[in-house]
């Protein structure tokens, strides 16, 4: 008895294991299958029944379409269908005959609404991503705090600077500099002589320089202000510009070859107005020492006399007395 079972249990396992498992027939499947204005991930397979739909924080409604293989196949989950959640699951179903029935799922994801900073009085928009976006050289992905979420952002440990990609009310996008949560500046960089540089604004002091006149010129697609020489040679430019050092200098650049270096008539202006400093800091710690010894050598003067005064006054108080005596 226990064998006989024994042996049509075998023949059942048998039978099971030789029956196919259930894959889709195709006239249970789309030909196509889209979003209108949207686009599926993955791209669409008849043999792919799972995908993702991101959409934008601003999305109110989609459109499900689809063509099935058989005309004669049966579909449900077509047509537009508002989104109410941040995630929502629609299932696309084919069916043909009584046998054959395939569903196709989309998970919607519903993007979160971008950040909004502002700066000079307008309005710019945080991308929540670097795809098609030229990273500055040096610089590695990281996060910062804004409006208490944490956004993306590119970070520089030697210049320790911090800055996120924005873009503009006409979906202009550049890098900004971005500290406490708030926009610092427009951060611009150039590669020349295959390195990179930072395009900074031209301090004050330097803004008139005797020989030069300032100017606005193109180089590598950049519009940049700098100088050229009033008298000189017009080929060459000079640039204010800072290193990924954090060093700022001015170069002098020649349009002609493209090459560039430290122009060094600045550096020895920079070296003469250091030393000018320096000297005017000493004399003024001398000035200030001189004054403080002067303070207190005339303090212990008044203190003294002072006192003297008092016993002078003491002994005239006390010789007054012997004489009323008397």
């Amino acid at each position: 008895m226990k064998k006989g079972i024994r042996v049509f249990v075998g023949m059942l396992m048998c039978v099971l294991c030789m029956t196919p498992v259930h894959a889709l027939n195709a006239n249970s499947t789309f030909d196509s299958l889209t979003v209108l204005s949207q686009t599926l991930s993955p791209a669409f397979s008849p043999t792919v029944t799972q995908y993702t739909l991101n959409i934008s924080n601003d999305t109110q409604m989609i459109t499900i379409a689809a063509t099935a293989h058989n005309k004669q196949a049966v579909v449900t989950g077509l047509g537009s269908f508002p989104i109410d959640k941040d995630q929502e699951v629609f299932v696309i179903t084919v069916r043909f005959g009584k046998k054959w029935t395939t569903h196709y799922t989309i998970n919607v994801v519903r993007q979160p609404k971008p950040l909004q900073m502002t700066y000079h009085g307008q309005t710019l928009t945080l991308a929540n991503s670097f795809d098609g976006v030229q990273v500055p050289t040096s610089f590695i992905p990281t996060t910062t705090m804004i409006q208490n979420t944490s956004a993306l952002a590119l970070h520089n440990e030697e210049l320790n600077k911090t800055i996120c990609f924005l873009k503009d009310e006409s979906g202009q996008g550049a890098f900004y500099y971005v500290k406490d949560g708030k926009v610092e500046g427009l951060f611009r960089s150039i590669e020349l002589n295959d390195t990179s540089y930072i395009l900074v604004d031209i301090p004050q002091s330097l803004q008139q320089r005797q020989h030069f006149h300032t100017k606005t010129f193109t180089i590598n697609n950049q519009t940049i202000t700098g100088w050229v020489y009033q008298d000189g040679d017009p080929h060459y430019y000079q640039l204010y510009l800072e290193n990924l050092k954090g060093q700022k200098a001015i170069y002098q650049y020649d349009q002609r070859d493209h090459s560039l270096q430290i122009y060094k008539a600045a550096l020895v202006d920079q070296e003469n107005h250091e030393i000018f400093y320096q000297i005017i800091i000493g004399i003024l710690i001398v000035v200030l020492v001189g004054f403080r010894w002067y303070f207190q050598h005339f303090k212990r003067v008044r203190i003294a006399e002072i006192k003297e005064y008092y016993a002078l006054r003491q002994v005239s108080i006390l010789n007054q007395k012997e004489d009323s005596h008397y």
